[in-house]
């Protein structure tokens, strides 16, 4: 469904808001599993803040209430917060617990003779997981022009597992020495 009022204010937000900020806001999104455009995010929050602030001051006015609990629709941004913060943790235990099965499979095809960017391809196209789905994200990457040793170093970035990041510091370091990986 949707509602107009939240796509204008998205395309407000957008407008006055530096790419910089989107950019940081929607990685922290990203990370917590929040597929949503960060302008859409921060419109729906201010939509809900203002109409919850509307509410409580009428329910607040006739109940007679202290007008300090108008305060309580700003907890929603903590508990957003919050909410991505133990999906990053969630996501970082299923990597750590997918990666030395993706180690095996990436071995297993480059023996076989497969390229490392065949194998990663492969891999990304036929698995499931938060590993898997950053694979793909590093290969859109790759595909939209950006250099390959670049792109999946900065995927062990955003995976945020320091054995990862180095395995694959090691895999790319293999890979330009034109070693066999």
């Amino acid at each position: 469904m949707k509602f107009k009022i939240i796509d204008d204010l998205t395309v407000f937000l957008d407008n006055i808001v530096p790419e910089k900020y989107l950019s940081k806001l929607q990685e922290f999104l990203l990370s917590g599993a929040i597929f949503t455009e960060a302008s859409k995010v921060l419109a729906i929050l201010i939509i809900f803040i203002l109409v919850s602030e509307i509410a409580l001051v009428l329910t607040l006015t006739f109940l007679n209430l202290p007008l300090s609990l108008l305060i309580l629709p700003f907890f929603i941004i903590p508990g957003l917060f919050t909410y991505v913060i133990v999906q990053q943790e969630r996501r970082a235990q299923e990597i750590e617990r997918t990666a030395p099965d993706f180690l095996r499979q990436l071995s297993s095809m480059l023996q076989v003779g497969l390229s490392f960017e065949n194998a990663m391809e492969d891999m990304s196209q036929y698995s499931e997981g938060p590993l898997y789905d950053e694979m793909r994200r590093t290969i859109i990457e790759i595909r939209m022009g950006r250099n390959f040793d670049e792109a999946w170093a900065a995927m062990s970035k955003r995976l945020k597992s320091r054995e990862l990041e180095r395995i694959f510091g090691i895999i790319l370091d293999g890979r330009k020495s034109g070693s066999s990986i």
